[in-house]
């Protein structure tokens, strides 16, 4: 917390990831400082999905207040700024942003509703507006997100995620050649976003390309050691490679991994940039 106030926020934001690793006690308010203060230096480091995890766990909780508020908005726009560097022309869109934001989180859809529709019509043009509104809509009504997601692309055309989000939905609905190019994209866009990569190892175990896949899936699992649907593919490549010991490491920490992620789930996934059942049909055997 001294290295948050003298700006050094690198190694703040190390030091409290530490801290909530190895635990800080029972006190609910110093908890929610500490955990505040770490969400909104993830989302000025670029960690958008973990800071999105803290604050929907805020508002799960019951802490609505224009603090939360603010750094939701923040981080679902992604903008790499702490809610102190938000310049005065994009603190209205910040805030209106984190407002439908914590009703999608607080499963209020009438009121999330009319304010992403706010949003976007106050805002068409401002980066990720669309693409937010795109995984808002994703839950139950994927025709309307495929088309956000395409309206993000138009004004931001090397959007990585949206194109993940695109891919992710077609080979849902088993259309795994169109969903090629938008994954394939994404990870040349990306190369550092594992999402992007775990996407096209899914892909590429579908058509067959094992090698292909666990060279995907393992760049994926180092980005992000923690994503279930990571482990949970690459023991599929691994099985179909004939590492069946492997395979039997993956599923396993898929198992402890989704267990823990299991804990956490509810209006997060409202917005999350992983769905709960992007591992597919199958199930680990």
């Amino acid at each position: 917390m001294c290295e948050f106030k003298l700006t050094e926020y690198a190694p703040a934001l190390e030091h409290l990831t530490r801290a909530n690793d190895l635990g800080v006690g029972e006190d609910a308010s110093f908890l929610a400082v500490v955990g505040y203060h770490r969400a909104i230096l993830l989302a000025r480091f670029e960690q958008f999905e973990r800071a999105l995890d803290l604050h929907a766990g805020f508002v799960r909780g019951g802490n609505t207040s224009a603090t939360i508020v603010e750094g939701l908005g923040i981080t679902l726009l992604r903008l790499p700024m702490l809610p102190s560097e938000v310049p005065p022309e994009k603190r209205e869109m910040v805030e209106m942003a984190g407002r439908a934001g914590l009703y999608a989180i607080g499963m209020m859809r009438d009121a999330a509703d009319r304010t992403f529709q706010q949003l976007i019509s106050k805002y068409p043009d401002a980066p990720n507006v669309h693409y937010v509104y795109g995984t808002y809509l994703m839950g139950d009504r994927p025709a309307e997100a495929l088309e956000q997601f395409n309206i993000e692309l138009q004004r931001s055309p090397e959007h990585v995620l949206a194109r993940v989000q695109i891919a992710q939905e077609l080979i849902k609905q088993g259309e795994f050649d169109r969903a090629s190019p938008y994954a394939t994209d994404a990870a040349r866009l990306g190369p550092n976003n594992f999402m992007a990569r775990r996407v096209l190892g899914q892909l590429k175990l579908q058509a067959g390309d094992a090698s292909g896949a666990i060279a995907h899936l393992e760049a994926a699992r180092a980005l992000e050691p923690t994503s279930p649907s990571v482990r949970y593919h690459l023991a599929r490549a691994y099985q179909r490679a004939g590492r069946g010991d492997d395979a039997k490491r993956e599923r396993a920490e898929f198992s402890r991994l989704e267990s823990i992620q299991q804990r956490k789930r509810g209006g997060a996934n409202t917005l999350g940039e992983e769905p709960a059942e992007d591992t597919g049909r199958e199930r680990p055997r």
